[in-house]
Formats: C-alpha cells, structure tokens, sequence
C-alpha cells in the first residue's frame, strides 16, 4: 500500500514540475525573457562578448562624431567671402536676328480725294494699276481733260476714270491745255527737194507736202536711202533744221500730234524717240550713236506706216 502511493505521489509530483515547466515558457514567451537551463558554454561566451564590443565601437564613433562637430567660438570678426563665378561649359553665341524681307509698297486702291484738272500732252494708256504690266482700261486723247486726285504712286498719278480709280504717266499731264497741233495740217506741191518724191510711197510723198507747207522754212529734205531700213523702202523722210533746235522740236511735236491722220508710226529727234505703239511713254532717250547726225540732232526723221 505504502508502495503504491510513493508511486502515486512521484506522478504527481513530476506532473506538477512539468506543468510549472509550461507555464514558465509561455510566460517567457509572452515577456521577452529567456530562461537558460544550464551555464552559458564557451561559444555563447564568444558570441556576447563580440556583441558587446561591436556596441562599444558604435558609442566610440558617436562619441568621436560629436567632438569633431564642435567648433571653438572664434573671437575675431567675420570676414566676408565674395563666391567665385562659375565658369560655363558653354560658349555664348550670338545669334543675328534675322532681316525682315522687304515688303512691297502698296499704292492706294480706292480713290483718292479730288484734285483739280490736267490734260493729257499725247495719247496716254489709261491702266488700272501704277505699272506698264498693268492692264490697259481706257486711253485719254491728246489735249484730254481729265481729273486727277491727290494720290500718286512714282512717276503714275491717279486719275478719276468713269468714277473709278486707274492710272496714268504723270509727266504727261499738263495744267494747260496743250494745242493739238503746233500747226494745221496743209497740202499741195512742194518744190524744196522735189526729186525725192521718185523713190518715195504715195502716203510718204503726202506727208512731205504736208510738211512743207507746214514749215516753209526748211530748206532740205531727205528721202530714198538704200539698205536703210525704212528708207531703203521709200517710207521715211529726214527734214532738216540743221542747228535750229526750236524748228526741229516744232515739226517733231507736230508730227506727233498728226501722226494718227498722216499715217506717221515714228518720230526721232535729238536722241529722242516717239512711236504710235508706245505713245503713253512719251520720249523715249535712245543710245548714242556718235555724231549729231546720226543722233538726230539735225533733223527730224518721220517713218511712214506702209
């Protein structure tokens, strides 16, 4: 009997330790603590110690990090640093600003203010633009009144053309009435230089009468002259004025004048030349030729249409 409850009570007791075992380990568990069963061996021994040195460095390095930091207060006073410019890698370049491309001027497009009246000196192209390449709308008789506003583009004045805007040769207006024809046109026989009517056309021979009744004070003409163009087909003549220069000019404008009703495409004097395909031009200067002859300075040539 007394074996049996030694036996008993031996159960219980190491039931009771195991039970007090678990409940240590959780507690453990539960409050971070470790509890060892036996020493610490050589190894743990180690292993703590090298903690604990690894810890003593890390306090040595901030301890250190903190007496380099600090600075010993200085007594003298501050002293102003002026930074350096820092030098670019870069070159600047200077880029031109580019030109604006010129633009064209623009000539008025509406009809300008009144300004009065002129006449036309010859027959002039009327033109709906400032420019020869314009296209022609109108044309203004010899002595034609017409009127002009107070917009000019160049060498074209603006005129008032059947109430709308156009364009004419300037220097080709004048503020007094031009007379048509410096002299009225005359016919009948002229003895001056009569044999030159042999080698002449009809129309050509009508003109030289006509000039010299006009003009009986030239003295000379020529006609008929081989392998010279309109000459050397009978249908120019040369009037000569020799040094009067205000007959040559008299019989050139008159010729002009007349050219349309005798049937005269081209007048040449003094350099200048007139013909009914480019009338709005007016004169027209010509190349030097060399002598005053041959430049016209002598006579008055009339090329007469065929």
């Amino acid at each position: 009997m007394r074996s049996f409850k030694l036996s008993y009570g031996g159960m219980w007791t190491k039931r009771v330790l195991k039970s007090i075992g678990v409940v240590a380990i959780v507690v453990a568990l539960m409050t971070g603590f470790t509890f060892a069963a036996d020493e610490p061996t050589e190894s743990t021994k180690v292993d703590m110690s090298a903690r604990q040195s690894a810890v003593g460095d890390v306090a040595s390095r901030s301890s250190d990090r903190q007496i380099l930091g600090t600075v010993a207060p200085s007594t003298a006073a501050p002293k102003s640093v002026t930074k350096a410019p820092e030098k670019s890698e870069f070159k600047k370049v200077e880029t031109p600003s580019p030109k604006p491309a010129p633009q064209k001027p623009k000539y008025p497009t509406k009809l300008a203010k009144a300004a009065g009246n002129k006449y036309a000196t010859t027959v002039l192209r009327v033109r709906e633009a400032p420019s020869v390449k314009a296209e022609q709308i109108g044309k203004l008789e010899a002595g034609a009144k017409t009127a002009i506003t107070k917009a000019k583009f160049g060498d074209w004045q603006q005129i008032d053309y059947k109430g709308k805007p156009a364009w004419v040769a300037a220097k080709y207006l004048s503020k007094k009435k031009p007379t048509p024809s410096i002299r009225g046109i005359k016919t009948g026989k002229c003895k001056t230089s009569s044999h030159i009517v042999n080698r002449l056309t009809p129309r050509t021979v009508s003109v030289y009468e006509a000039v010299c009744a006009t003009f009986p004070e030239v003295k000379s003409y020529g006609g008929y002259r081989p392998g010279a163009a309109a000459h050397g087909e009978g249908r120019a003549i040369d009037v000569m004025t020799y040094r009067d220069s205000d007959l040559g000019y008299a019989i050139a404008n008159w010729a002009r004048a007349n050219a349309r009703k005798l049937g005269i495409s081209q007048v040449i004097y003094a350099q200048r030349i007139w013909t009914t395909q480019r009338a709005s031009e007016g004169w027209r200067h010509m190349p030097d030729r060399g002598g005053r002859t041959s430049n016209h300075y002598d006579h008055v040539h009339l090329t007469i249409r065929r």
